[in-house]
């Protein structure tokens, strides 16, 4: 029986995974059979709607493609036994008359789950590769392994004249330039056309439900200067994908919908070169997901919802698992303030890690259980969640500087200064819950962090502007390493739903100390309504 998709309308939950990943956990001979038992069955029992692979890396594609460079296919010198398993384990499935997308859209269909296809518009792992002179003989002991995903593609190689920079220059790491050197400049047509033969490839190749192009991995298209001035280009590109995408639901008598991931902002897209508001309202785009998910708690959902909302599609906000520690109540509490801003569902960004065959036995500290705690906005209302003040993010740093320039800012770390001009420091919280909701003493509460703080300092705190105590039978922190832990029960009459403001002064300070402590980290708890499993 022909599977029977949803809309994506529908969509509460997707999860991502790289196409290889399964591949690799087999570490020996892959069949179809086998592919499925770490892949697509992993997620029977869960709240998941759509399973989504990514295709394609810096160094390839992870299909059998007739227009691209497979992945590791023209790689002489292999660096780790995972790079042999993911290249012989696609070849395997090849030679079977298949592939991971094939497999993995048959398996998700008979488990009457969504296929989602998402192909990378410019990929950059093989940057780090260059960084590691993965090319080069290994220097002895060989302590961890590169990953399979670092190499890089001949293509790339065969056409240095298309990238924006040389990738073997001495930029130092953690800065812009240094990932967009080694960006294909989508100003050329030759690149625009690799990527549309890619595009126009995958949504035949198998009976996928969305193609998904993604924007974030990684976000450089046009050189710096041009990057503006540049977006009636791609915006180009996504309109003949859009066609594709049209042509093979006509020809098949279904829709294959078209979606893109893209940065946290109509404003921040389009200085990258990304038109999203027009692509929107043209009528390109079956969906959009919102973001990278680095910012969970800052990310502004609500500007690209309303634009989507108007032109009658589904905008969902993506949660990325690195942002959140394996912490089950912060990831209620971002996906309730996504949905509190109209997002339609939550798209799950490197989540896999939650697949049990990524931990040791007994060990699996989050497992995909959650994914029914935000499957259904209402039950999440009812379910204890954290909030937290937005981590900033170092555009100095290895990963941030390829996605601070499109990445809503953050607050965390603050310098709290010592206050001689009676000038306190201010750390916001937009928490989607209602405290007339909380029952009677069971109230909010807020959790700090600070560092460097004197025996006779003296911090005063105010939330929205009433003065707070600090709990004083709380656990009072590692003092030994100087983290000083701060918690307080919130006066419930001055708790609103929406922005929350904590006012930190620094009063009095030691002056053989320096002026100033550093808030590391701070959170807001609400207790749950109801059982939470």
């Amino acid at each position: 029986m022909a599977h029977k998709a949803k809309s994506p309308e529908e969509y509460r939950v997707i999860l991502q995974q790289d196409a290889p990943e399964p591949v690799n956990q087999l570490f020996g001979p892959v069949t179809p059979e086998a592919l499925l038992e770490v892949s697509v069955k992993h997620l029977v029992d869960h709240a998941i709607d759509v399973y989504a692979s990514d295709a394609n890396h810096g160094g390839g594609v992870h299909y059998d493609s007739k227009v691209a460079e497979r992945a590791l296919t023209s790689v002489k010198e292999l660096r780790s036994g995972t790079a042999l398993q993911m290249r012989g384990g696609i070849e395997q499935l090849i030679a079977q008359g298949t592939d991971p997308l094939k497999v993995y859209c048959e398996g998700a269909h008979a488990h009457g789950i969504d296929y989602m296809v998402r192909l990378r518009m410019n990929d950059l792992h093989d940057t780090v590769g260059f960084s590691l002179n993965i090319d080069k003989p290994p220097q002895t002991p060989k302590i961890n392994a590169p990953e399979p995903y670092y190499h890089t593609s001949q293509w790339r190689r065969d056409n240095p004249g298309l990238l924006m920079g040389d990738p073997h220059d001495d930029t130092p790491l953690g800065m812009y330039e240094h990932y967009q050197r080694a960006a294909p400049n989508y100003a050329f047509g030759q690149v625009r056309q690799y990527m549309m033969a890619i595009a126009e490839e995958l949504v035949n190749h198998c009976d996928l439900d969305v193609l998904e192009l993604d924007f974030i991995r990684a976000p450089f298209f046009f050189t710096r200067p041009e990057r503006y001035a540049q977006r009636h280009v791609m915006t180009e590109v996504v309109r003949r994908i859009a066609g594709f995408c049209a042509a093979a639901g006509d020809r098949r008598g279904r829709p294959v919908c078209l979606s893109v991931r893209v940065p946290d902002s109509i404003e921040t897209s389009v200085r990258t070169g990304l038109d999203v508001e027009r692509w929107i309202t043209d009528g390109l785009l079956d969906m959009v997901t919102i973001s990278g998910g680095y910012n969970p708690f800052s990310t502004p959902w609500r500007d690209i919802v309303s634009v989507a909302e108007s032109a009658g599609i589904p905008a969902l906000a993506c949660l990325n698992h690195g942002m959140f520690g394996k912490d089950r109540e912060r990831i209620r509490a971002a996906a309730q303030r996504a949905y509190d801003q109209g997002a339609s569902g939550i798209k799950l960004w490197n989540f896999f890690y939650c697949l049990d065959y990524y931990h040791a036995p007994g060990q699996n500290p989050l497992d995909l259980g959650f994914t029914a705690d935000i499957a259904d906005p209402a039950k999440l209302k009812e379910l204890a969640k954290t909030y937290g003040a937005a981590d900033s993010k170092d555009p100095r740093d290895f990963i941030w500087s390829i996605y601070d320039h499109v990445t809503a800012p953050g607050q965390i770390p603050l310098t709290v200064g010592h206050a001689i001009d009676d000038i306190g420091h201010c750390i916001e919280f937009e928490i989607a819950d209602d405290p007339a909701a909380c029952a009677d003493g069971n109230g909010w509460r807020l959790e700090l962090e600070i560092v460097d703080i004197g025996p006779e300092d003296l911090l005063v705190f105010a939330w929205n502007t009433e003065p707070i105590q600090r709990d004083p039978s709380a656990w009072r922190g590692r003092l030994n390493n100087d983290r000083h832990h701060f918690e307080f029960a919130l006066p419930m009459n001055a708790c609103r739903k929406g922005v929350n403001q904590l006012e930190i002064k620094l009063v009095e300070r030691d002056a053989r100390l320096d002026p100033f402590v550093t808030v590391l980290e701070a959170q807001v708890h609400l207790p749950g309504r109801s059982d939470e499993r």
